[in-house]
């Protein structure tokens, strides 16, 4: 294993105990379905539910290319979430984009976990990403005690979602990795906007962490010479939509600071309560003094490039 990846892996064990690594092949492409591939029906805890064509009216899929793939620690990643949260409903780009970055998010698993056939439905893809953005508005609102953004979240939340192709409404429930449905009651509690923006929080997020499992591994180092004293507990994750959530976790539960980029408005972890923008992506660095350090942030670039040009910011 080469050092950056040794390191990646101890980084997603002190941060998640976890060790479970994922594959991103070279390039993926998107597959019109010809009725082979079972991407609108979850087979699950003994039932079936048909999806696809009901949501959204496609269901294409995209799989890899054949390649030599490469392996990263998706709980060493807490801007997982974020990164999800980007890909706009019934874009197939922004979904292509997603997954050449960080892999698939794991539907054939949760089909057949003993039976990997590696694809993901574009639906299943835009349907997670709404929903963690949605999470995502409804715990800023929450945060920032603002009641026009938590009735805005809501509302959105609840309107029928528009193909571009055409007017393909469909009622606005979420659901989970097992393929359960998640329908938290709001005429009951219309009148109570915090409380049901909660309740969706709550419903959507343990939804779709119910599948990680606490293990005990020998992985802790050992004191006063007894061998018990080196196992402890750790988390087991099959998808990488679980490990997404579980960091979602970590970001309603208040463990992670969070804030919106003042340019691009996506949400970011924030490291710094100074910080206005969003960083750059993972991984990318500049030589600066004969070293290389972290990118600068190119939305903070392009609001000082706007100023100095004299145009309005986004």
């Amino acid at each position: 294993m080469n050092p950056k990846l040794s390191e990646e892996r101890d980084e997603s064990w002190s941060m998640s105990r976890s060790e479970v690594d994922w594959l991103v092949w070279p390039d993926y492409e998107i597959h019109e379905n010809d009725g082979t591939v079972a991407t609108g029906t979850f087979v699950k805890h003994g039932f079936a539910l048909p999806r696809v064509k009901l949501m959204t009216g496609d269901d294409d899929f995209v799989r890899p290319i054949p390649g030599p793939p490469r392996g990263y620690y998706p709980m060493a990643h807490p801007s997982l979430p974020f990164q999800l949260a980007k890909v706009r409903f019934g874009s197939r780009e922004d979904a292509l984009l997603f997954v050449r970055e960080w892999g698939l998010l794991g539907y054939d698993l949760i089909i057949d976990p003993l039976n990997p056939t590696f694809y993901d439905p574009l639906w299943f893809i835009w349907w997670h990403a709404r929903d963690v953005r949605s999470v995502l508005d409804l715990y800023d609102a929450l945060a920032n005690d603002d009641g026009d953004a938590l009735v805005a979240a809501i509302a959105e939340r609840w309107q029928p979602v528009v193909q571009p192709e055409g007017p393909k409404g469909f009622p606005m429930y979420a659901e989970g990795v097992t393929g359960a449905n998640i329908t938290p009651m709001y005429a009951l509690e219309k009148d109570n906007p915090e409380s049901f923006g909660l309740r969706i929080i709550m419903r959507l997020v343990s939804a779709n962490i119910e599948g990680i499992r606490p293990r005990v591994l020998s992985r802790f180092p050992g004191h006063h010479g007894s061998p018990l004293s080196s196992i402890g507990m750790a988390y087991q994750f099959e998808t990488l939509i679980e490990a997404i959530w579980w960091h979602l976790a970590n970001v309603v539960t208040g463990q992670r600071d969070i804030a919106r980029c003042l340019e691009c408005h996506q949400y970011f972890e924030r490291k710094d309560r100074r910080q206005r923008f969003c960083p750059a992506p993972e991984g990318q660095t500049v030589l600066r003094g004969g070293e290389r350090v972290p990118a600068p942030s190119p939305c903070s670039q392009r609001r000082r490039t706007s100023r100095y040009r004299g145009k309005p910011p986004v």
